[in-house]
């Protein structure tokens, strides 16, 4: 999906859909792009990756969407994994909010992968 900000690519990894943004991430673009992501999350899926690697702004909508989507995992029982940059702009807002408290966040996909289907 393309919207005139933001980028979103899905694809399946080891079994795991892995959402793939880039960027920005703003309260005109959120709700499209957290639909499409749920529209996405297989409920056999072990769990669901969201990749901000390439997302160069967040606000407070697309902190709602990472929490979201961390919840609706949760509640369809499966893990979830945030993929961000350490030193980005997302990274120091994400962790100035506290939300890497909540989540669980990792360096790269792979590592994000593994941590839902080790090897």
């Amino acid at each position: 999906m393309a919207s005139p900000i933001a980028d979103l690519r899905l694809e399946s990894l080891r079994g795991v859909p892995v959402a793939h943004v880039s960027g920005e991430l703003d309260l005109s673009n959120t709700g499209a792009l957290g639909q499409e992501i749920v529209d996405k999350l297989a409920a056999s899926a072990p769990g669901v990756v969201l990749d901000l690697t390439e997302v160069e702004f967040l606000d407070s909508s697309g902190l709602r969407l990472v929490l979201e989507t961390a919840q609706r995992a949760g509640d369809a029982g499966q893990k979830f994994a945030l993929v961000m940059l350490d030193g980005s702009f997302v990274a120091r807002l994400i962790e100035g909010t506290g939300v890497d408290r909540i989540v669980g966040v990792h360096p790269s996909v792979g590592d994000a992968l593994e941590k839902i289907v080790p090897a």
